[in-house]
């Protein structure tokens, strides 16, 4: 089967083609299980991580930032052995407590995009609010890179 979306060609869009692709992703993979995504935004740094990390050109690792951010605003990364989501804490001491920013008291989540090569990570913050959660999603890094973007 052919793609649904050409995710290049809404990456070029900028925030508004990848809003686009997440939602039609979440309409693919989990409107069937999951009645209403988690609001998200884009934070100021995720579109500038990626293009930095010269990934906009990468078809299959932008579809794999599309897909597991579909999956987080799905609530149901957490579900995923292969994305090993888990807290990203103050420091890499096990009993470190999760980073937390201070503003908006909204705590920091990291997942794995891929496991080989660069081994690149996502970072999102899960902002509470009233009414659940919104899903600010951060940044892309390299595994040995544990900066979040406030």
């Amino acid at each position: 089967l052919l793609p649904l979306i050409n995710v290049i060609e809404l990456w070029d869009k900028g925030t508004k083609g990848l809003i686009y692709a997440i939602e039609q992703q979440f309409n693919k993979d989990w409107y069937d299980t999951v009645s209403q995504p988690m609001q998200f935004i884009l934070g100021r740094c995720f579109i500038e991580s990626v293009n930095d990390a010269s990934l906009d050109t990468n078809e299959n690792m932008l579809r794999r930032i599309v897909k597991s951010a579909a999956a987080v605003i799905a609530n149901q990364a957490k579900h995923i052995k292969g994305y090993k989501l888990h807290e990203l804490r103050e420091t890499e001491a096990a009993n470190s407590p999760q980073r937390t920013r201070a503003r908006d008291d909204a705590k920091a989540w990291r997942l794995m995009l891929e496991k080989h090569g660069a081994g690149w990570r996502m970072h999102y913050w899960q902002i509470p609010t009233e009414e659940g959660s919104i899903i600010e999603f951060s940044n892309v890094v390299k595994e040995s890179d544990d900066t979040i973007c406030e």
